[in-house]
């Protein structure tokens, strides 16, 4: 009677769908570093559309000064200007209410980036590596025969790298896209309807082309 040895365990294939499903589980577990770095980025886009529309009152407010009339400049917050206020002065104040966001928005960029750092290389990136490193020391030695240390080397260091940039540049960018994009269109929308249709009206051509030539050159990597 012939012996027959062990089997060869057969890795699970799993689809993108799953893989993407706990993915997003790894990222659900550092949801509140998630979430203030999601905040930072919140703040950094309304402080980015205050500054632009002081930018804005700056324009409104030379153009009515050269040619009275044009319609006067509408300010935020309910702030009005003293009726002696000359021109010059009003710019120069709005001037530095542009500078002093300027400043506030890069400090709160550092914190941003720190943040984000935070959760990626000081958190998920050592999180999975001990994940991995223990079950390294659970598998038997059939499979460290089976597989190389550079196999083993690749799986500890670059695909935990790959995490990382899942969370880092699909979740949270993902998000932070999103927010931006409707943002900046309800911004562009409230001042003219027409011209952000314009301006959006060559969107899908841009993706046409972007996705002709995306699929050509998979094509061709795949080829080769």
């Amino acid at each position: 009677m012939s012996e027959t040895g062990p089997r060869p365990r057969v890795t699970p294939n799993y689809s993108t769908g799953e893989l993407v499903r706990r993915l997003l589980g790894l990222a659900w577990q550092f949801r509140r570093d998630c979430l203030i770095s999601l905040m930072l980025s919140v703040a950094l886009l309304l402080l980015g559309l205050l500054g632009l529309q002081l930018l804005g009152i700056v324009i409104d407010v030379i153009r009515h000064a050269l040619d009275p009339s044009q319609r006067p400049p509408v300010y935020p917050l309910g702030w009005t200007p003293p009726g002696d206020s000359a021109p010059l002065k009003i710019v120069t104040i709005l001037s530095a209410a542009i500078v002093a966001l300027a400043l506030i928005r890069a400090l709160l960029t550092y914190q941003y980036n720190m943040s984000t750092a935070r959760l990626t290389q000081g958190k998920i990136v050592p999180d999975l590596r001990d994940r991995v490193y223990a079950r390294l020391q659970r598998l038997s030695f059939r499979f460290f025969d089976a597989h190389g240390s550079s196999s083993i080397f690749n799986r500890v260091t670059g695909d935990v790298q790959n995490t990382r940039l899942f969370v880092d540049g699909v979740v949270l960018q993902g998000i932070n896209m999103l927010l931006t994009l409707g943002a900046y269109f309800i911004f562009m929308w409230r001042i003219h309807a027409l011209l952000t249709i314009a301006c959006l009206s060559v969107t899908i051509g841009l993706w046409w082309v972007t996705h002709y030539f995306s699929a050509r050159l998979r094509r061709r990597g795949a080829d080769r």
